[in-house]
């Protein structure tokens, strides 16, 4: 987060009618970034907004014309460019959090290929803290994303060993106990017509 609120200062300062555009999956994810980004980089609090899909369009169209921070899930952002609220040609630049969520038909997906077609060019910061398993699946994101440089860090880069507080991991593997296993079987006994049901669909 304190990369993106670096990234997004600059462009913001660099562009000075440019919109940074923050997605992130869900609405707690949004709202979470919105607080984060403001302590990173303090900027008056008429720079951000924060948008859903429960605002009617007219208070989104006003928050692209007034705010240049704008902080909303990839659903919304879709909406808004097929609605035509949203001024694709100002977009300078935008964050996608959780960036490993855009494989297949994702909305992130289909966000970046939709502003793509309408903006004349933008920037685009991918964050992730899990990539992915395998190179296919890190390839997939790369080219939905079209992102051209990859970044990697890991606890024994050399540029993250003196940041990172020490911890101590140590595995115990416990019985289930007479409470645990009476709790488990409750929960199975609500579950268990649901679970026969999905069964049965195979």
């Amino acid at each position: 987060t304190l990369i993106a609120s670096v990234v997004m200062y600059n462009l913001h300062r660099w562009f000075p009618t440019g919109l940074c555009l923050f997605l992130a999956p869900t609405k707690p994810l949004v709202h979470q970034q919105v607080s984060a980004v403001r302590r990173a980089i303090g900027l008056p609090l008429k720079e951000f907004a924060e948008l859903t899909g429960q605002m009617k369009s007219e208070v989104r169209s006003k928050a692209y014309q007034e705010a240049r921070m704008l902080f909303l899930t990839p659903q919304t952002l879709i909406n808004d460019i097929e609605s035509k609220i949203c001024p694709c040609e100002r977009v300078v630049c935008i964050v996608i959090d959780e960036a490993h969520k855009a494989s297949g038909k994702h909305a992130y997906a289909q966000a970046v290929k939709l502003l793509s077609r309408k903006s004349g060019g933008f920037r685009i910061l991918a964050l992730s803290a899990t990539p992915g398993q395998t190179l296919d699946r890190i390839q997939e994101i790369v080219t939905n994303l079209r992102i051209h440089r990859f970044e990697a860090r890991d606890e024994t880069s050399i540029d993250v060993i003196g940041c990172l507080n020490e911890r101590v991991q140590e595995t115990r593997v416990l019985p289930l106990s007479g409470p645990v296993l009476a709790a488990r079987d409750a929960v199975g006994r609500v579950y268990e017509r649901t679970l026969r049901k999905l069964q049965g669909f195979g």
